[in-house]
């Protein structure tokens, strides 16, 4: 799946929903047009027994009695790891990036009332201070929209941001969901400025997620800072 986003709708300056309820009804139709169990999944980053003890010892009140394959797997940017700019405000949104498997037989659209499993794994295979920020939660409605991203209500079953997991007791958050898994039937939305890192590609209307720290962009190729660093010294050695 591509990570970029085709949008031509108006903006302008920021305009916030209210959060809805989300009701039994809405959940229900949630899994009825995504079907998390109809996923083929890739592993994983740790035990699933772990995971669904995690989850189970949290997933109290009117969340009990889910388990993993009621949750969308998704590989995510957590907002500690997106990369700061001047236009990069936000502390508490969690970016989608792309499902973590196939889906078999049905399109992938989320709709409020989803439950998705979030995990960024660029992190977790440091030497020093290897993190694993993962989450369990349930997609509200929309808060704004903004150049390929919808931006969600969304609200934390379960968090860790480290293997094995330890809780991280925050209830609510955000969530940005590229426009590629929404539904392709829904109304038309004014959109806001860009507020997450989207990137522009040049000369056309498709965006691209917003860089993690210790990534950089390099002739249009996402990359470690340091590759980006050793090509920009190669070619001013070589325009020298």
């Amino acid at each position: 799946m591509s990570n970029t986003q085709d949008d031509e709708s108006h903006r302008e300056a920021s305009t916030t929903n209210l959060p809805i309820t989300i009701t039994p009804h809405l959940i229900d139709d949630a899994r009825t047009v995504f079907d998390p169990s109809r996923i083929r999944r890739e592993m994983i980053w740790g035990d699933e027994t772990i995971w669904q003890t995690f989850l189970e010892t949290r997933n109290l009140g009117r969340f009990k009695g889910h388990t993993l394959i009621d949750f969308s797997p998704f590989h995510a940017i957590a907002p500690q790891h997106l990369k700061r700019t001047k236009k990069v405000s936000l502390s508490l949104v969690w970016v989608i990036e792309r499902l973590r498997g196939v889906s078999l037989s049905q399109p992938i659209i989320l709709k409020p009332g989803a439950f998705v499993f979030l995990q960024d794994t660029f992190h977790a295979l440091r030497i020093s201070n290897p993190r694993l920020p993962s989450m369990f939660g349930m997609i509200g409605g929309m808060a704004w929209a903004e150049p390929g991203y919808q931006i969600h209500y969304f609200t934390v079953i379960a968090q860790s941001n480290v293997y094995p997991p330890v809780d991280d007791p925050i209830i609510y958050s955000i969530i940005a969901i590229p426009t590629f898994y929404l539904d392709p039937d829904r109304l038309p939305v004014i959109l806001s400025l860009p507020s997450i890192g989207q990137r522009q590609m040049r000369d056309t209307n498709l965006w691209a997620r917003p860089l993690r720290l210790g990534e950089a962009e390099f002739d249009g190729t996402v990359m470690r800072e340091e590759e980006a660093r050793e090509k920009e010294g190669q070619l001013d050695g070589i325009i020298g």
